[in-house]
């Protein structure tokens, strides 16, 4: 009988042991996911901030290209400096027209929207186009955005 109610006693022991870890396991991961939530929370909310600051500058830098301003390109350069970097170092030849062109270009800018910052014919756009086609090495068959977003992908 005694050994018994030892085995019994032991075995409540072992139980409420058990029971104890159980909870203070679940205890410390139910913290541990409200601390990650919270934490995954506060980096979405940067995240989104930074897209709106982003979507605000890509904005401007659009408006000051349409306007054919001065600060164009500076701003440009602030806000993609891998694009420059990139572009620089697989062409280091690039004329400062030719870039400012492929920046428009990089910008997917219509023929007819170049034509107008520029103050140019849509077929004189047409013809840049091929001419820095063939400058840059670039397949006819090649849409020269896609071409400068893969440059800037792959060199980043």
């Amino acid at each position: 009988m005694q050994t018994t109610f030892r085995f019994r006693v032991t075995l409540f022991y072992i139980a409420i042991s058990a029971a104890a870890f159980i909870l203070l396991t679940l205890l410390l991961w139910y913290s541990w996911r409200k601390r990650n939530k919270k934490i995954i929370a506060e980096k979405e909310s940067e995240v989104a901030e930074l897209e709106g600051k982003l979507s605000d500058a890509a904005k401007e830098v659009i408006a000051l290209a349409k306007k054919n301003d001065d600060a164009f390109l500076v701003r440009f350069n602030e806000l993609y400096p891998h694009f420059t970097r990139d572009i620089y170092t697989r062409h280091p030849n690039l004329t400062n027209s030719e870039y400012s062109f492929c920046v428009l270009i990089y910008l997917h800018f219509t023929s007819k929207e170049i034509a107008q910052i520029l103050t140019v014919e849509h077929r004189s756009v047409q013809t840049r186009k091929n001419r820095l086609r063939k400058r840059l090495g670039i397949p006819s068959k090649t849409d020269l955005y896609q071409y400068l977003k893969m440059l800037d992908d792959t060199t980043g």
